[in-house]
């Protein structure tokens, strides 16, 4: 049940971020585990662990990409903005699982 009321309280978070600074775009990453070792023919027993950054809020700003960093139980470890390139691009795809997004709406004037 933390793991969901994290989760809860990152998607809160993102939603309030989307909603004052206007990105194109939103995303909740939820960071995968890493695999420490493995025992049996089959790899049958698999230790898994994570790290201290669980989920990532991904703001896309088009030329730029503004990354926070949660733990596990929803409380932020600071921010850093980013060049928004193709190997950050798919690193991010790789390593994570996505929990969350918003779209920003196309506005016809």
């Amino acid at each position: 049940m933390a793991d969901r009321r994290a989760l809860k309280r990152v998607v809160q978070f993102g939603k309030h971020e989307f909603s004052t600074k206007r990105p194109t775009s939103l995303r909740i990453l939820l960071v995968k585990s890493n695999s420490l070792s493995a025992w049996g023919f089959l790899p049958n027993i698999v230790y898994r662990e994570h790290g201290p950054i669980q989920y990532l809020v991904v703001l896309d700003y088009r030329e730029h990409l503004r990354i926070y960093f949660f733990d596990s139980n929803g409380r932020s470890l600071g921010a850093q903005n980013f060049d928004k390139n193709d190997k950050l691009l798919r690193d991010l795809s790789k390593m994570t699982i996505q929990k969350y997004s918003l779209p920003r709406d196309r506005i016809k004037s």
